[in-house]
């Protein structure tokens, strides 16, 4: 098999959508690439790549008003291994040992610079399946450093098939589940303004990879993808109405204003967004969920969003959950008591999960009122996350927080 990539050591690409930044980009990256081989050097790793929107050439680092950059991108990298490792508990504590190292450094924290690196042996690589993670890498990742003949590329790299309407589903879901994040930290303001623009507008970006996916027209790069998904819609109306193409189109424009460095920063219209973005996420999952079930999701309520995605669910998928959940926690501490009868009528762990972030996100104005229909919403989130009612509001701000903890827990490295 063809290795995946040649070796690219920072300097060699273009890391920033503005390449004002490209030299500050340069120097962090050969900082992680240099205390990365040191760090992992006793497990003789087989290389480290660099993958996400850095890799691709669309970076987002800005400038502040004193003239000092603002890291919004993540640094995401893949360490690969040898497949005869075993000892990953210890490396993962080097990771994140390296992670808070390089993090927690002063002068990378008050611009942003964040850093996160995860393992995977050369065999699971090679045996990646045609998901967008996994194909945005191969088309974009960049090998800091390594032993390129080591680390082959899956056998469907060279003729790409489609990507499953599953993932793109997960990816349009998880995002979801990031922006209850988002309205958390909006409301008590824990965020800078860039920082929450940045973040909202990859809920947009991604609303419109996971929709291009089930219109044919994906392609592993934000210009080009905003580009593909433009013109497809031109060529078929009739896939949105007016409106909601309106919507769409003119918020994805703006998101990628934000995303390449050019749109405002200022926090001017997140609360607008946000809804409008509940509104548009509530639609593609509607759309995507009947295109996969063969109809529409039916009723103006809220219990079409569990059932839908219970539906969607294989019954091999919803196994391995279950498995796997119990495996990590032996008990399923992300959940209330009595955990296997809450979670039944989710029909796994991740659709509960998914159910959560999607209702609260979608009904987030609702659910903070304590009025019909949102009262019986909050009831059952408030059961499978064992939350006791207080305030409304409160009471929200509880499930979102619960709905948070069980994703991180159980979802967020497992959903690609």
């Amino acid at each position: 098999m063809a290795p995946a990539f040649d070796i690219a050591p920072p300097g060699s690409f273009e890391i920033c959508a503005d390449p004002a930044f490209q030299a500050d980009a340069v120097a962090e990256l050969s900082e992680v690439a240099g205390c990365a081989r040191e760090a992992l050097a006793a497990f003789e790793p087989l290389g480290l790549i660099l993958a996400g929107s850095l890799a691709r050439g669309e970076g987002t680092v800005v400038a502040r008003r004193d003239g000092t950059a603002s890291w919004l991108s993540d640094i995401e990298c893949i360490a690969v291994f040898p497949d005869a490792t075993r000892d990953f508990r210890t490396i993962d504590a080097a990771l994140r040992a390296l992670e808070a190292s390089f993090n927690s450094d002063p002068g990378r924290a008050s611009r942003g610079v964040h850093l996160e690196v995860r393992a995977i042996t050369a065999a699971k690589f090679s045996r990646m399946r045609e998901a967008i993670f996994s194909r945005e890498m191969l088309a974009n990742g960049k090998l800091l450093w390594g032993v390129p003949e080591r680390i082959a590329a899956p056998r469907w790299a060279s003729a790409p098939p489609a990507i499953p309407p599953i993932d793109a589903l997960r990816l349009l879901v998880n995002r979801v589940a990031e922006r209850l994040e988002l309205r958390l930290a909006a409301e008590a303001g824990a965020l800078a303004p860039d920082a929450l623009a940045y973040r909202n507008a990859k809920f947009w970006i991604d609303l419109a990879t996971s929709l291009s996916v089930f219109l044919g027209c994906y392609l592993p790069g934000y210009r080009a993808r905003e580009t593909a998904l433009v013109k497809r819609l031109g060529r078929a109306p009739r896939i949105l109405d007016a409106a909601a193409s309106e919507l769409l189109l003119g918020h994805l424009r703006d998101a990628m204003e934000v995303k390449l460095g050019a749109g405002p920063r200022d926090g001017s219209g997140l609360s607008a967004s946000l809804d409008a973005g509940a509104q548009a996420g509530a639609w593609a999952l509607r759309w995507e969920t009947g295109r996969m079930l063969g109809g529409d999701a039916g009723g103006d309520g809220w219990d079409w969003i569990p059932r839908r995605l219970r539906r969607v669910e294989s019954r091999r998928q919803r196994a391995r959950d279950w498995g796997r959940l119990w495996l990590r926690t032996g008990r399923g501490a992300c959940f209330a008591a009595p955990w296997p009868a809450v979670m039944l009528g989710y029909g796994s762990p991740t659709a509960a999960i998914y159910s959560a972030a999607c209702l609260l996100d979608f009904f987030w104005n609702d659910a903070g009122t304590g009025k019909p229909p949102a009262d019986a919403l909050v009831k059952s989130l408030a059961r499978l996350f064992g939350v006791k009612p207080a305030a409304p509001a409160a009471t929200r701000s509880k499930l979102a927080e619960a709905a948070l903890r069980a994703w991180t827990a159980h979802v967020r490295f497992n959903a690609a």
